[in-house]
């Protein structure tokens, strides 16, 4: 690969992952209150988000295994972007068709949505390896992130003004409509700009396959096995309060889709911002210490929202949760690149996938049941709870915490090593 290629590659990608964000500006933040329009429940949104991510990480096991066995990674990347911009059709189908099949059909789109794309995640996550040098991936895509938000941020915000004028004019199901054709068009974008990156020579040796039953027998012996189980516990414990945040805003406290835009966007907005602050710190002292950071402001952000409704108490808190996350988000997809050698990163990202998003499905699932099955006033060890959703507040908070305090002293820090280390 020659240093032009990388620099082309480098460029492409910052415009494919702005595309990709508009889809997701356009489409993705809106299928929750897509769903809500609808009727559908919580716990059917949280069987939505749940089986998605399962038949995500699943699909993300069978690309790591296709790349592995083709050798080549960006054909599979181009292809599962196509895949998921033909999904939109599938959700604005669904209001042709009256409850209970409307929302069966959601989730269905739910679940082609998040399996393409994850089939494509280890190809993408490994060109992008063999092409960012380490020394410069804090830095790189801490602004590539950066730009990936700004798209977010816009195209959010317009779409909720397009919701709310919509919903003043009683054309709502239209307005849906039109939002997700914009998110299959950004997509397809997207996927053109994904043809133009460079895939360099990719020739794995059968000593770098190993089975999932492998991985986790070695795992407990290994840094980023640790690392993948910790990922996994706070991925599941996010995931019992995560998905149902829009139904909160939208349902009991009775917010337009501009102030749950402005919550969500506010957010966004310091998620994307500090991305190239929390790079460059990450680059200086390594990624342990982000990752922990992030973690602990992670684990405290459910006992903020229960303190006060008000809206702009938790667009405050909303703030601090973009900054967190920013931490987390940034130094954790680092941390994969700092423990795997180059080989392995395809086959190690999609266990680490797998075993996140199964944990999302265990939350999404308990969170959902809680949500619909939690009366009002509902008490635990003497302590009234005046809406349903602060006990899934609780109950995502305490396997937060309990993950932070298990999992972060074992972990080491990559970064400074002399070189890249396998699961072995």
């Amino acid at each position: 690969m020659t240093e032009e290629e990388r620099a082309r590659t480098m460029a492409v990608s910052v415009k494919e992952g702005a595309s990709f964000s508009v889809q997701q500006g356009l489409g993705e933040r809106n299928v929750q209150p897509f769903a809500v329009f609808l009727g559908a429940s919580a716990g059917w949104f949280g069987l939505a988000i749940g089986l998605a991510a399962f038949a995500g990480g699943i699909c993300q096991i069978l690309g790591a295994n296709t790349v592995d066995r083709a050798g080549r990674r960006k054909w599979y990347i181009v292809t599962g972007a196509v895949v998921q911009a033909l999904s939109w059709l599938l959700v604005v189908a669904t209001m042709g068709f009256p409850l209970p099949w409307s929302v069966a059909i959601l989730v269905l789109s739910q679940v082609l949505y998040f399996a393409s794309v994850h089939f494509t995640v280890p190809a993408w996550f490994s060109i992008m390896g063999d092409v960012v040098p380490a020394e410069r991936r804090g830095r790189y895509f801490g602004v590539r992130n950066f730009w990936c938000g700004t798209a977010l941020f816009a195209t959010f915000a317009g779409s909720a003004f397009v919701l709310d004028r919509a919903k003043e004019g009683e054309w709502l199901a239209g307005a849906f409509a039109l939002l997700f054709a914009g998110s299959l068009v950004a997509r397809l974008v997207s996927a053109r700009y994904l043809g133009l990156m460079h895939d360099p020579a990719y020739a794995p040796s059968a000593a770098d396959r190993f089975t999932l039953v492998e991985f986790v027998k070695r795992a407990p012996r290994a840094n980023y096995g640790r690392f993948v189980f910790f990922s996994a516990a706070i991925s599941g414990a996010i995931a019992i309060a995560g998905p149902f945040f829009g139904y909160y805003m939208l349902q009991d406290l009775g917010w337009s889709y501009t102030d749950y835009m402005v919550a969500l966007n506010v957010q966004l907005l310091v998620l994307f911002s500090t991305q190239p602050l929390w790079g460059r710190i990450a680059d200086r002292v390594g990624n342990r210490i982000v990752l922990s950071l992030g973690s602990l402001g992670i684990a405290a952000i459910p006992l903020l929202w229960l303190v006060s409704s008000g809206r702009w108490w938790l667009f405050g808190v909303q703030a601090l949760d973009g900054l967190v996350f920013s931490a987390f988000q940034l130094a954790s997809g680092n941390y994969i690149l700092d423990c795997v050698t180059p080989p392995k990163r395809a086959r190690c990202t999609a266990y680490y996938t797998f075993f996140c998003n199964s944990g999302v499905l265990l939350g999404a699932l308990l969170g959902g049941l809680l949500f619909d099955a939690a009366p009002a006033g509902a008490s635990v060890l003497g302590v009234p709870f005046a809406r349903p959703f602060h006990l899934v507040l609780v109950a995502s908070f305490v396997p937060r915490a309990l993950t932070c305090l298990l999992f972060l002293p074992a972990m080491r820090e990559m970064r400074l090593a002399p070189a890249p280390v396998s699961i072995e």
